[in-house]
């Protein structure tokens, strides 16, 4: 049963294009955050301070894990940020923020935070759907060739195809 090469065509494009769909179903709808990046320069704990004193800080995010702080300053970018590491003895840190008319948001990271689900979502997930997805588009176009046998249908089987495993005898 012979195809001929415009309904290939039709099918393999027709395959493309679902593919196509699914890889912007998953981009957006999945990972949005993928694409999104944050450029972050690293500052001493005193030019957080002095950008605190001119009043120059939008947004801090301060990390009680390991006393980092994150901010961001008025007129800039939100994709540009500072990185700095606080004093944990800083008793009127949250005052000066405060005062400096930035917001404040305090991280208390779960200790339990699941590593290995961040892995399984970003890492095997996406590789199981699209091994799934090419698996099944393999199976489809096999059938629309007319071959639904195995994958890669090599010979009789055995060691060197030669009808048994001792070599023919």
């Amino acid at each position: 049963m012979e195809m001929d090469d415009n309904k290939r065509r039709r099918n393999m494009i027709l395959y493309v294009l679902i593919a196509f769909v699914v890889y912007l179903v998953l981009s957006t709808v999945l990972f949005p955050n993928i694409g999104h990046t944050q450029q972050i320069t690293k500052t001493d704990y005193s030019t957080f301070v002095k950008a605190l004193d001119k009043k120059s800080v939008d947004k801090v995010e301060y990390n009680t894990d390991d006393y980092s702080i994150y901010y961001t300053k008025k007129g800039e970018d939100e994709n540009i940020a500072y990185k700095t590491t606080g004093v944990p003895s800083d008793t009127g840190f949250t005052d000066r923020v405060l005062e400096a008319g930035a917001s404040l948001e305090s991280v208390v990271p779960d200790k339990n935070s699941g590593l290995m689900t961040y892995y399984l979502l970003t890492l095997v997930l996406p590789m199981a759907i699209f091994f799934l997805i090419g698996w099944w588009l393999n199976r489809r176009m096999k059938k629309a060739m007319g071959d639904d046998g195995p994958s890669m249908n090599f010979g009789g089987g055995g060691f060197g195809g030669g009808g048994g495993g001792m070599g023919g005898r």
